[in-house]
Formats: C-alpha cells, sequence, structure tokens
C-alpha cells in the first residue's frame, strides 16, 4: 500500500511540474514578438506621447527593444534614450513575470503578464503592470485566424 501512495504522489508532483513548463513555454510562445502599444502609465503619469517610438519587442534570443522617454509635453518627464535590454519569463504560484533589465528607468522592473484579445480588430494584446506601471499592447505580425488555441491558452493561464 505504501508502494501505491509514493507511486502516486510522485506521478502528481511530474504531472504538475509539466504542466507547469508547458504553461510558461505557451506563455513565452505568446509573449515573444512585436507588440504595438496602445498604453502606457507610469507612476501615475502618461507617458504614451512620450515615446520615442510605441513598440514593445520580446525576442527569442532574451534581448528586448523599448521605446526611448522624451519630455515632448514638458511635463517634467525625466528622458531617457536607453532602448534595449533583456528579458526573462518566471512563474510564480499561477502567475507570470517578465523581468526585464535595461538602463532604461521605466522599463527596468518586473511585470505580470496577462493577455487578452481584440476580437473586432482581431489581434492579440498584453498588458504588463506592476506598482508603478501599466502598458498595454497589440502583438504585430500575429496571424490572429490560424492561432486561436494558443490565445485562448495564453488568456486563460495569465486570467487572475
Amino acid at each position: 500500500m505504501k508502494k501505491i501512495k509514493n507511486k502516486t504522489f510522485i506521478l502528481i508532483l511530474i504531472s504538475f511540474l509539466f504542466n507547469s513548463c508547458s504553461k510558461k513555454n505557451i506563455i513565452e510562445k505568446g509573449l515573444i514578438g512585436e507588440y504595438a502599444l496602445i498604453f502606457y502609465n507610469h507612476n501615475d503619469t502618461n507617458l504614451f506621447y512620450n515615446m520615442t517610438l510605441n513598440i514593445i519587442k520580446f525576442n527569442d534570443n532574451g534581448t528586448v527593444k523599448l521605446p526611448g522617454i522624451v519630455d515632448r509635453q514638458k511635463n517634467g518627464v525625466k528622458e531617457d534614450s536607453c532602448t534595449i535590454g533583456s528579458w526573462e519569463l518566471r512563474q510564480k504560484n499561477n502567475l507570470f513575470f517578465v523581468d526585464i533589465r535595461s538602463k532604461n528607468q521605466y522599463f527596468n522592473n518586473s511585470f505580470e503578464v496577462s493577455f487578452d484579445e481584440n476580437k473586432e480588430r482581431e489581434t492579440l494584446q498584453i498588458v504588463l503592470t506592476n506598482n508603478k506601471t501599466g502598458l498595454a499592447g497589440e502583438k504585430s505580425y500575429f496571424d490572429y485566424r490560424h492561432n486561436q488555441t494558443l490565445i485562448e491558452d495564453l488568456i486563460k493561464y495569465t486570467k487572475r
């Protein structure tokens, strides 16, 4: 009887680990790519119009391309021209986080990752948030119609 309990426990543990790894792989697959930013707020300041480019791009080699920040609106925003960094996806309990490392002060942080879709525009959307920042983007160069299963999984695995 004890052997059966041990085997059952091991099978459950392996199943849990495999399921967690596969979820992380799916989230990473969704994360990699270029997003056209549609919203960017930092410390209760709308920085959308302060970006040098409204693109964030997560490359599969762990690098990330970021928008620079300029003070176009003369609202006292501290400018930051660094547009490169690295990223790593991690999972904590049932939440996924992307850790961005950059000299760009506006992006050098950890962000909770969630996905959604805009059915009207047929786009995959990403939302990255933490206690200081919220940004949202729509994935560029993404075949929405042929990736419905992926989209459903991304939304399901990142829904709170």
